[in-house]
């Protein structure tokens, strides 16, 4: 009985390569301070185990009331009235220790990419339209980073202490 739950705990301690993550950036903005009268909630969620990302934003009543301001202002958007909650879905194109890059999840030839810096704590934004790219832009710095491992090794070594 010995030798079966040490060999079950080495093959999952030694074969297993499973790297899952979750990254979470918090407080999102692309000015210095993140803005608690506008957002009650900016943050971008990684899922390195679904390969998918989203960004979910909350407006806070005085916040929705200004967006929906803004919006009557632009011509072309005036008629999409903004949510209370909204989320954003991304595809996930490279996973790394220092970068994440995202894809918006679009079926045209007009799309986005974004370069989250995992040391940095920004976003950087790239628009494509007709496959081509328009110059990159720091569209965000987030506040808050946090990183979330769920391997097998990752979860023994959090049980062990090293």
């Amino acid at each position: 009985m010995k030798k079966i739950i040490l060999v079950l705990f080495f093959s999952i301690f030694f074969v297993s390569t499973v790297n899952a993550k979750t990254i979470i950036f918090k407080e999102c903005t692309n000015d210095a301070k993140f803005d608690s009268k506008t957002f009650e909630k900016d943050e971008f969620i990684v899922d390195t185990k679904l390969n998918s990302a989203k960004r979910v934003y909350v407006y806070t009543e005085y916040g929705l009331v200004n967006e929906t301001e803004r919006r009557k202002k632009i011509e072309g958007i005036s008629k999409h009235h903004p949510q209370k909650i909204n989320v954003d879905n991304f595809t996930i194109e490279h996973v790394d220790n220092k970068y994440v890059k995202l894809k918006t999840q679009s079926s045209s030839a007009n799309y986005s990419t974004l370069t989250l810096n995992l040391e940095k704590k920004t976003i950087e934004r790239t628009l494509f339209f007709n496959g081509v790219a328009s110059p990159s832009f720091l569209d965000l710095t987030c506040r808050g980073y946090s990183d979330s491992s769920t391997g097998v090794k990752d979860t023994l070594k959090k049980v062990i202490g090293k």
